[in-house]
């Protein structure tokens, strides 16, 4: 089960892993990429 938070840095809130820190980081790091929080330093 994925951890989700109430408030997320984040400002793709339409993105459908918005808040799920685990699908976001499984997705990105996935593509070779970054999060967005990863980016930002959070």
């Amino acid at each position: 089960m994925s951890k989700k938070k109430t408030e997320c840095p984040c400002t793709s809130t339409g993105c459908p892993r918005h808040s799920d820190c685990d699908a976001c980081r499984a997705y990105h790091h996935g593509l070779g990429q970054k999060t967005f929080c990863e980016k930002q330093g959070k």
